[in-house]
């Protein structure tokens, strides 16, 4: 998603208008920061399933409520709507930014403090948990930068649209 420019309310010359009609962005098609994000959050949430998984498979039993796989879950989905949010060639939809902002904050914030306190509860009984941790206090770091840049986008879309009216 390209950033969202505060524009007045002035003529357009012809370059401006091809320039904005076909991506005068330097070839940058996606944000740098919400697809570096969102990238991280998909790896993460591998790394989350990979060591539950490997778990399961070591021990042949599920312990710790499989917190590496829900946590996993939630973190592929936030990073996957992160990469779809900044693919659109235009502004997206002011709603579809506030889903990411909420699912942010469910999938990003709360859900890695239930599983933080899971796994310092069975870390005691079993280091492999300890990286699943460690993992969830990053994504909530990262959700938390990411939700302040998409609020960002937001604030400035609504200044616009009140701009224009």
């Amino acid at each position: 998603m390209p950033k969202t420019k505060i524009v007045e309310n002035e003529p357009i010359s012809e370059n401006e208008d091809l320039c904005s009609k076909y991506w005068c962005d330097n070839g940058d098609r996606w944000d740098f920061f919400t697809m570096i994000t969102g990238l991280l959050l998909l790896i993460m949430g591998l790394c989350c399933s990979t060591i539950e998984v490997g778990y399961i498979i070591y021990t042949y039993r599920i312990q710790c409520y499989c917190v590496g796989l829900w946590c996993s879950a939630g973190f592929l989905l936030i990073g996957t709507l992160a990469m779809g949010l900044y693919h659109y060639e235009s502004v997206p939809s002011a709603s579809l930014m506030l889903f990411c902002v909420m699912c942010d904050l469910l999938f990003g914030i709360v859900m890695p403090l239930i599983a933080i306190a899971f796994t310092i509860k069975c870390g005691k009984l079993n280091v492999f948990y300890y990286p699943i941790t460690m993992i969830c206090i990053l994504v909530g770091l990262i959700s938390i930068v990411h939700i302040f840049f998409v609020t960002r986008e937001l604030l400035k879309l609504r200044r616009q649209f009140y701009r224009e009216g």
